[in-house]
């Protein structure tokens, strides 16, 4: 039977209705043959069993019913704290896919000021197709697992005190094609974490665009990170980090920052390189920042054949 077909049709005029102007009837719905949990910005959490034809209104409930490798389909809406969600939303071992970023979203609109949206502790964790905004804390917060992240838009409060990514716990991330902008910092690596981003746009943040800590590492090809109000990286004293190679080029744009394009703090320690073969850097800066010894120490970017070396005192 067409699945189409066999879904209400009382059900299929409410959920285009949901959606504003109406996007075409297949943008409202998952693939072919998908399988797992439907919640829909016309569902009902009270009479809807998390079918197709009766899905659930919030991704709260959705978790609640979805044992550990559920994949949890969001149709058409938004899902937020006026309509049912409690936040944070505990994603560890599950799967999360939208139907875009334009037709899936989960908002927050009050006034905790350290609310977040999205957290996982373990699993494998897989979070596709949605807008987050309004969050005042961390916006996703991942402290362990394996998780990918792909074509999903993060959108910070304007006053919050979070990161739009925080990931840490030794998680070990895949970032594809996602817009993070604003956040304290955009994306917070710490504690081990291994984070790659790819085709991904990182924007305005009111710190570093990325920051790495302790001992995480990142891998970034083909991104852009701008509009930072301190460095578009910062790398911690025992981070480490892949910007490009001869056989690999990053393919990334790191212009525009307020300080520094890239800065590394490792240099308090010991002279250190960072390859970033393939990037567009901008010009190369120089500047006098304050060791962790409240020593001073310059850093300096020296950006021949797109190779940064960072010297130490």
């Amino acid at each position: 039977m067409n699945l189409i077909r066999s879904i209400p049709l009382l059900y299929i005029t409410a959920m285009l209705a949901s959606c504003g102007a109406p996007p075409a009837l297949d943008e409202c719905l998952p693939e072919q043959g998908a399988t797992g949990i439907f919640v829909s910005g016309s569902g009902n959490d009270a009479s809807g069993d998390g079918s197709l034809a009766a899905p659930y209104r919030s991704l709260t409930q959705a978790l609640d019913a979805a044992p550990l490798g559920t994949t949890i389909h969001l149709l058409c809406g938004t899902f937020g704290d006026a309509s049912g969600e409690a936040f944070p939303l505990d994603v560890s071992g599950r799967t999360v896919v939208g139907v875009g970023p334009a037709l899936a979203s989960i908002v927050y609109a009050g006034s905790d000021p350290e609310a977040k949206a999205l957290v996982a502790f373990s699993g494998t964790v897989s979070i596709e197709g949605l807008t987050l905004s309004g969050f005042t804390g961390n916006t996703i917060e991942f402290a362990g697992g394996t998780a990918t992240i792909e074509d999903v838009r993060v959108v910070s409060a304007a006053d919050d005190d979070g990161s739009g990514l925080r990931l840490d716990g030794g998680a070990v991330v895949e970032l594809l094609r996602v817009e993070v902008s604003g956040g304290d910092e955009g994306v917070s690596i710490g504690d081990f974490a291994a984070v790659r981003v790819v085709d991904s746009v990182i924007r305005g943040a009111r710190g570093d665009g990325i920051d790495i800590g302790d001992a995480a590492s990142l891998f970034v090809r083909g991104t852009r990170i701008t509009g930072s109000a301190s460095s578009g990286i910062e790398v911690g004293s025992q981070g480490s980090i892949d910007l490009g190679t001869v056989a690999d080029p990053g393919g990334s744009t790191i212009t525009g920052n307020a300080e520094w394009q890239i800065q590394d703090r490792r240099a308090a320690f010991a002279g250190t390189t960072i390859m970033a073969i393939g990037n567009d850097l901008g010009t190369p800066v120089s500047g006098l920042q304050t060791g962790p010894s409240s020593l001073p120490l310059v850093w300096e970017i020296v950006n021949a054949g797109n190779q940064i070396d960072f010297g130490g005192p």
